[in-house]
């Protein structure tokens, strides 16, 4: 089966973003024997965050029986095993969101009832997935895009006021593609390891609040505008540390929700932009 490593890309701050975790991604991609693809369109541009589940309708991956989808906001750690490792592509590779909680299932039923989304009654156990880290093949290709439809049709049912009022709400894949995978019998759960939400991490690491290193990481990047560099990266230390540190803990380290962190990792040795892999034919 022949694998490529793909981020979907649509804007330049998307892209900036990845060009700071570019390095550990070639990193993993010659320890593997991987492709790395970027792809600067969605292949469902009017809904981009769908466009992970359809990147292998794109013509630069025709060569390809299977993706591994990534977020621009992960880290990979250098010495990272393969997270194909005993991978037959027979289900999707994902990652339980709630193995790095303290959701009860009943957490999780409401979760899915805030977004109407109906769930098998109990005993049958839920999960919250992450679809930051995702693996499949040309074979899920169908269930994504029959997920895709009832969700367009969901998203696009007289809401206008209330779209307004929650446009993350109507706009979230993520639960809707997560359900659906475990409702089919086609999600492979991952080590946790593979896809490690760092602000998780930081809470578990010292039952810490976010906000003193949120306001510390965007301090730094602002004051590297004027300091010396030599001085900017001594600011950036003591947060590189602790990402040092969860990075050695884990293999994939993902830094959802907010991306602060990982101005700091432009204090690293040299770093360049990745180039974009586009398709020979327009999407």
């Amino acid at each position: 089966m022949k694998v490529a490593v793909v981020c979907v890309c649509p804007d330049s701050k998307q892209r900036a973003h990845l060009a700071l975790v570019w390095p550990t991604w070639e990193a993993y991609a010659r320890r593997h024997s991987l492709a790395l693809f970027v792809l600067d369109h969605s292949r469902r541009p009017a809904d981009p965050y769908w466009g992970k589940y359809f990147a292998l309708e794109d013509a630069a991956l025709s060569g390809f029986d299977a993706v591994l989808v990534l977020d621009n906001d992960i880290v990979i750690n250098p010495q990272s095993p393969s997270i194909l490792e005993g991978w037959s592509g027979e289900r999707v590779l994902i990652a339980d969101e709630g193995e790095q909680c303290t959701w009860s299932q009943e957490d999780v039923r409401r979760y899915f009832a805030y977004y109407e989304l109906p769930v098998p009654p109990p005993p049958a156990a839920l999960r919250m997935f992450n679809t930051g880290v995702l693996a499949y093949t040309r074979e899920h290709l169908r269930l994504f895009r029959d997920v895709y439809e009832r969700w367009s049709a969901w998203r696009h049912a007289g809401r206008t006021d209330a779209r307004a009022r929650d446009a993350f709400k109507y706009a979230n894949d993520q639960p809707h593609v997560g359900l659906a995978l475990q409702s089919s019998g086609l999600a492979q759960p991952l080590d946790m390891k593979f896809n490690r939400l760092w602000w998780r991490w930081w809470q578990d690491y010292g039952r810490r609040s976010e906000w003193p290193f949120k306001i510390y990481a965007k301090s730094s990047a602002i004051l590297a505008r004027w300091l010396p560099p030599a001085l900017s990266r001594r600011l950036a230390v003591p947060g590189l540390r602790h990402i040092d540190r969860a990075l050695a803990e884990n293999y994939f380290l993902h830094f959802a929700g907010s991306k602060s962190p990982l101005l700091l990792l432009a204090h690293r040795s040299s770093h360049g932009a990745p180039s974009v892999r586009r398709p020979s034919t327009a999407p």
